[in-house]
């Protein structure tokens, strides 16, 4: 894909006090930026772990501990922008789903 494209899922704890948004952002299809941004505190921690985007599909990982406070059930949504455009969402359109899916 070209132009800024950026795979991103935000997570919420369940009483809603901390979030966060992680992602991967590539630029005519080279990473560019990898980042963990807490969206309780508003701080950003850019992190390399070599995402890859092929056969469309993304693979990443993010540290568990870099993710304190979000607890082992967890609301989620993913999104899909592309030049800073929201594009699409997950999961199925939904915009939030919870982690486990119970």
């Amino acid at each position: 894909m070209t132009g800024a494209v950026l795979y991103s899922v935000t997570a919420w704890s369940p009483d809603g006090k901390t979030g966060y948004q992680i992602g991967a952002k590539f630029q005519n299809g080279r990473e560019v930026s990898n980042f963990i941004y807490n969206l309780t505190t508003s701080k950003q921690e850019n992190i390399t772990n070599g995402t890859v985007a092929a056969d469309k599909e993304v693979s990443t990982c993010y540290p568990l501990a870099k993710l304190a406070g979000l607890g082992d059930t967890f609301v989620w949504s993913g999104t899909l922008s592309v030049d800073g455009r929201d594009v699409d969402r997950c999961p199925n359109g939904d915009p939030q789903a919870t982690f486990p899916n119970v």
